[in-house]
C-alpha cells in the first residue's frame, strides 16, 4: 500500500480485472472484522473467490466492484 502513494493516479477506473478484484479485496477488509472473516460464512466465500482467482484456480468474482482510491 505504500508503494501505492509514489505512484501519479488520477483515474479510478482499476486497468485491469486482477487490480478491481485487489481494491474490492480491499475495500471489503476495510468493512469487516477478522472476527467477521471468521463467522459469517458469506463473507469467506466472498474473499475465497478472490483468492482463487487471484491463484488462477477460479473465475472473476459476481459481484466483485473494485475502484481505486485517488489520492
Amino acid at each position: 500500500m505504500a508503494e501505492w502513494t509514489l505512484l501519479r493516479v488520477n483515474d479510478e477506473t482499476p486497468s485491469n480485472a486482477r487490480e478491481r478484484v485487489f481494491w474490492h479485496i480491499m475495500h471489503e477488509l476495510s468493512l469487516h472484522s477478522a472476527h467477521d472473516l471468521e463467522r459469517d460464512l458469506y463473507f469467506k466465500s466472498e474473499i475465497s473467490t478472490c483468492l482463487d482467482f487471484f491463484s488462477g484456480k477460479g473465475s472473476y468474482p459476481i459481484d466483485c466492484i473494485g475502484w481505486r482510491p485517488l489520492p
